[in-house]
C-alpha cells in the first residue's frame, strides 16, 4: 500500500511529460507553414456598399443596384484578367437546388501586381426578392487572361441577407463611431418592442458606420445610393469621400435624400468641399453655445411626461465653453420651430438638408428621456408616436396616421418619377385621346376628407422592395413600354416611294440610257449599262428606304427626362426597342459611371446561349454588352443614367427660366394650390438659356397637343394630370425630340426614332411641422410590473 503514492507520482509525471509533448513548437510551425505550397491567389470576403464595421457580413435591399468589393492578391506572379460576379437569389441557403440566377452577369477587369493587396469595385442588381426571407448570393470567380486558370473568390458563394420594404440605411460618416451606440438602440430605428412582445418587428433603419481613416464604402453613382435614406455627416475630414461620391451625395440629396450635418467639425468639413452649396449655414467661426437656446428647445420639444428636462437644462446652464457654429445663413435656410435658432433645415430639390449649430451627441442631449423623441421629429421628419398598453405589452402607434405600421414613404424622402409615380388610376384630365379618356368622374380626393397626414399614396410601394426600386413594372415604364409596342419595328417605305423609285428607274433604264449612248454612236452599250443602273438604282432604294439589303435594324426609344428646380444634373430614364431581322447581338455604351441598364422583361428562352454582361471600369463607362434580338424580334432594355444638362430648370416670379442646352417643345406649366386648384401655362417651345413669361388659366381650357411623336402625349398628359401633382407644388412638362447623348449602340440601327419627355419639378410640398411624440415608455413602468426597455439591433 505505501508503493501506492509512489506510483501516483509517476503517472502523473507521466502524464505531465506526455501534454508537454502534446504542445506545438512555434518555430517549427512557422517552417511547415513555409514549407507550405503558396496559393497563387488569395482574397477577402466580399462587402457590399454601404458597408460598416457593425454588421460585417453587410446587408443588401432587394430590387436596387448596389457597389460591392472584392481585395483579391496574386502571390506568385503579376496577372490580369477579368473578375466575373454571378448574382442570384436564394430562398434561405446557398445550395443550388433553391438559388435563382439572374441572367444579368457582371464582369470587370482586374490587374494584379505580384504581392500586392488590389481592391476592385463592381456593381451589381439585386434581385427583387419573392419573399421576405430571401437572401442574395454573390459567386466571383477571377479569370486570368487567356483563361489559363480560374480562381473563385470564396468556396461557397457569399450570402447577404436583405432589408425589409421599409428599412433603409443610416449611414454615419464618424472617427468616433462609440458615441454613436445610443442610436443603435433609438426607438426610431426599430418600433419599440418591450421584453413581453415576442413577436419580430421589421426595422426602419439599418445604422452603417464605416470604418475612418480608409476608403469609404460609398459608391460613386447615385443609382446605387436608392437604398440609403439618412446621411448623418459627423467629424471625418473634406477628403474623406472621392470626387465621384461628393457628386453621387449631391445628387442623391436633391431627389430625396436627407443629409445631417452634426455640428462645428461637420459643418467646416463640408464647406471645403464640392457639397458646400447644401449648408443650410456657411460656417465662418465657432462661438459659445446659447444655454437660453438650447434650454428653449429642450423645454419646446420635451415629450409631456418627461421629468428629466428640468435637470438637462441646469446641466446645460452649469457648464460654459460649448462650442455652436457661427456663419452665414442661406437664403432659403429656415430654422426649425422650437430650437431656438440652433438647428436649420433646407430644401434642395427634393431632399432636406438638417444643420445643427452644436453636436447632437452631446451629453445635455443624450441623457435626455425626449432625446429619441426630439431625434424622430426634427432630426428625420417623421410623425409623432404614441405607446398605448395593451395585453401586458406595448404597442406604438402614430396617431396622426392612425396605423400601427411602418410605411416606407415615412423612412426615405428619396423618389425617382419613373420608377415611383403613381399614374395609372390617375383622371384623365388633361385628355389622351377618347379610349383612354373615359367618363369624366369627380377626383376621389375631393369627396374624401383629408386627414391631417397621411402617408404619401402618389408613391408607388413594391410589396419587398420598398421605393425606387429598379422595376420594370412602375406606372412610366409600363407606359413607355406600351408606346413602344406600337410604335417599335421597321418603317416600310410608303407606296409612293415604291412608285415614285420606279418610275425613276425605268426613265433611267430606258430614255436616258438610249439618249447618252445615242449621242456617243455607242448604242451598244447601252446594253452593258443596263446592270450598272440596276445595282446602283438598288443602292438608292434602299438608302432611301433606310433599310440593308437584308438587314433591317430599327431602334425606336421613349425617355423620361426628371430635374429638380436649379439643379443642372438629371435623372433620365430610357426604354429602348431594338428590332432586327436576322439574329443578332447589341452592346449598349455609356460613356459616364453614372449609367445602369438591364433587359425590360429578361427571357430565357433567347437562341443566344451568352448571358446579357454589366461590365463596369471599361473605357468611361459602363457596358450591357450581349443582348440577343432573335430574327423578327424586338428586345426592349430599360436604361437609367444621371446627365449634366449644362443648366437647370427653374421659375422665379411669373417667368420660367431654361438654363440647359436643350431646346423644350410642347412646354406646359401646371401649379396646384394648397386647396388642390390646378392651373395650367402654355410655354410652346423654350429655347435653350431662355426665359419665357408664365400665364396661367384653368387646367379645363388646356390639353396636350394631338399628334406628337411616338404617343408622347399620352405619357406628358398623365404627368400634367392634376392627380398627379401634389398639392403646393408646381411643374413642367415638355419634350425633347431626340435622344439624349452619353449612349451608343452597336451595331447602329438604319431607322431611329426617340422621343424624351421633360418632367421638370419647379416647387415642392413644404415640410410638415412635426411634433413631439405624446408619451414615453418610461410612463408604462408601474403598470406594466414585467416591463422592461428593448430594442433588437441587426
Amino acid at each position: 500500500m505505501r508503493r501506492l503514492p509512489l506510483f501516483f507520482l509517476l503517472l502523473s509525471s507521466l502524464l505531465i511529460a506526455g501534454c508537454e509533448g502534446c504542445r506545438s513548437d512555434p518555430t517549427q510551425e512557422e517552417e511547415e507553414k513555409k514549407k507550405a505550397p503558396l496559393a497563387a491567389f488569395t482574397a477577402k470576403p466580399t462587402r457590399v456598399f454601404p458597408d460598416g464595421m457593425v454588421t460585417p457580413d453587410g446587408l443588401v435591399k432587394p430590387g436596387h443596384w448596389l457597389t460591392a468589393s472584392q481585395q483579391i492578391r496574386s502571390n506568385k506572379e503579376d496577372s490580369r484578367g477579368e473578375l466575373q460576379t454571378q448574382v442570384a437569389i436564394s430562398a434561405g441557403t446557398a445550395q443550388a437546388a433553391n438559388r435563382i440566377d439572374s441572367p444579368l452577369q457582371n464582369v470587370r477587369p482586374v490587374v494584379l501586381p505580384k504581392g500586392q493587396q488590389r481592391r476592385f469595385d463592381y456593381r451589381v442588381l439585386a434581385p427583387r426578392a419573392k419573399t421576405a426571407t430571401q437572401r442574395m448570393l454573390l459567386d466571383s470567380t477571377f479569370v486570368a487572361s487567356g483563361r489559363t486558370s480560374t480562381f473563385p473568390t470564396s468556396p461557397q458563394p457569399r450570402e447577404f441577407k436583405t432589408l425589409s420594404s421599409e428599412e433603409y440605411f443610416f449611414v454615419i460618416l464618424t472617427a468616433r463611431p462609440e458615441r454613436f451606440a445610443k442610436l443603435q438602440v433609438a426607438d426610431w430605428r426599430r418600433p419599440f418592442r418591450s421584453d413581453l412582445d415576442f413577436e419580430s418587428k421589421a426595422a426602419n433603419y439599418h445604422i452603417v458606420i464605416p470604418r475612418s481613416g480608409e476608403l469609404q464604402p460609398l459608391s460613386e453613382t447615385m443609382l446605387d445610393w436608392t437604398s440609403t435614406a439618412v446621411l448623418l455627416w459627423d467629424d471625418v475630414s473634406p477628403d474623406a469621400l472621392t470626387p465621384g461620391q461628393l457628386r453621387a451625395l449631391r445628387d442623391w440629396v436633391h431627389f430625396g435624400g436627407q443629409l445631417i450635418v452634426n455640428g462645428a467639425i461637420a459643418s467646416e468639413s463640408i464647406a471645403n468641399t464640392a457639397a458646400a452649396d447644401l449648408l443650410p449655414i456657411r460656417p465662418r467661426g465657432n462661438v459659445e453655445l446659447d444655454s437660453d437656446a438650447g434650454a428653449e428647445l429642450l423645454s419646446k420639444w420635451a415629450v409631456a411626461t418627461d421629468r428629466s428636462t428640468d435637470n438637462q437644462i441646469a446641466l446645460l446652464k452649469s457648464q460654459s465653453g460649448r462650442i455652436a457654429v457661427e456663419g452665414l445663413e442661406a437664403e432659403d435656410a429656415l430654422p426649425i420651430d422650437g430650437t431656438g435658432g440652433l438647428i436649420l433645415a433646407r430644401r434642395a430639390g427634393r431632399g432636406r438638408v438638417v444643420q445643427t449649430r452644436f453636436d447632437l451627441m452631446s451629453d445635455w442631449m443624450t441623457n435626455w428621456q425626449s432625446y429619441d423623441s426630439f431625434f424622430n421629429a426634427v432630426i428625420l421628419d417623421r410623425p409623432r408616436r404614441q405607446l398605448t398598453s395593451k395585453e401586458m405589452s406595448l404597442v406604438q402607434r402614430y396617431i396622426d396616421l392612425d396605423r400601427t405600421d411602418t410605411h416606407p414613404t415615412m423612412n426615405t424622402k428619396f423618389r425617382l418619377a419613373s420608377r415611383d409615380d403613381v399614374l395609372r388610376r390617375q383622371l384623365p384630365e388633361l385628355v389622351l385621346d377618347e379610349r383612354e379618356a373615359g367618363p369624366r368622374t369627380p377626383s376621389p380626393r375631393a369627396e374624401i376628407a383629408k386627414p391631417a397626414e397621411s402617408i404619401d399614396v402618389l408613391t408607388r410601394v413594391d410589396p419587398f422592395a420598398g421605393t425606387s426600386s429598379w422595376s420594370s413594372d412602375s406606372d412610366t415604364i409600363s407606359l413607355c413600354e406600351d408606346i413602344l409596342k406600337r410604335e417599335s419595328g421597321i418603317e416600310i417605305p410608303s407606296s409612293q416611294l415604291v412608285i415614285r423609285s420606279l418610275g425613276f428607274y425605268l426613265l433611267a433604264l430606258v430614255p436616258v440610257n438610249y439618249l447618252v449612248f445615242r449621242l456617243l454612236g455607242r448604242l451598244e452599250y447601252a446594253w452593258l449599262a443596263t446592270p450598272v443602273i440596276a445595282l446602283v438604282g438598288a443602292i438608292w432604294v434602299a438608302r432611301a428606304a433606310r433599310l440593308d439589303i437584308g438587314f433591317a435594324r430599327s431602334q425606336t426609344e421613349i425617355a423620361v427626362l426628371e430635374t429638380q428646380p436649379s439643379y443642372p444634373r438629371a435623372h433620365l430614364s430610357r426604354v429602348v426597342a431594338i428590332y432586327n431581322s436576322l439574329s443578332s447581338q447589341y452592346d449598349f455604351g455609356f460613356k459616364t459611371v453614372d449609367a445602369a441598364a438591364d433587359a425590360l422583361r429578361p427571357s430565357r428562352d433567347s437562341t443566344s446561349s451568352r448571358p446579357m454582361v454589366f461590365r463596369t471600369d471599361f473605357d468611361e463607362g459602363p457596358h450591357l454588352a450581349g443582348v440577343a434580338v432573335d430574327s423578327n424580334d424586338t428586345e426592349m432594355i430599360h436604361v437609367e443614367q444621371i446627365l449634366d444638362l449644362g443648366g437647370g430648370i427653374y421659375q422665379r416670379d411669373d417667368q420660367l427660366f431654361n438654363d440647359t442646352d436643350y431646346e423644350l417643345l410642347d412646354a406646359m406649366v401646371s401649379a396646384k394650390d394648397d386647396a388642390g386648384q390646378v392651373r395650367v401655362a402654355v410655354l410652346g417651345s423654350v429655347l435653350p438659356n431662355s426665359k419665357a413669361k408664365l400665364r396661367f388659366r384653368s387646367a379645363d381650357q388646356v390639353s396636350v397637343p394631338n399628334n406628337l411623336p411616338l404617343q408622347s402625349r399620352r405619357l406628358m398628359s398623365r404627368l400634367l394630370n392634376s392627380a398627379a401633382i401634389p398639392e403646393a407644388s408646381a411643374r413642367m412638362v415638355a419634350r425633347i425630340d431626340a435622344s439624349m447623348p452619353t449612349m451608343s449602340v452597336v451595331p447602329q440601327a438604319n431607322q431611329a426614332t426617340a422621343q424624351t419627355v421633360v418632367l421638370a419639378h419647379l416647387s415642392h410640398p413644404p415640410f410638415r411641422k412635426r411634433q413631439a411624440d405624446v408619451n414615453l415608455p418610461s410612463d408604462f413602468r408601474s403598470s406594466l410590473p414585467d416591463y422592461g426597455e428593448s430594442s433588437d439591433s441587426n
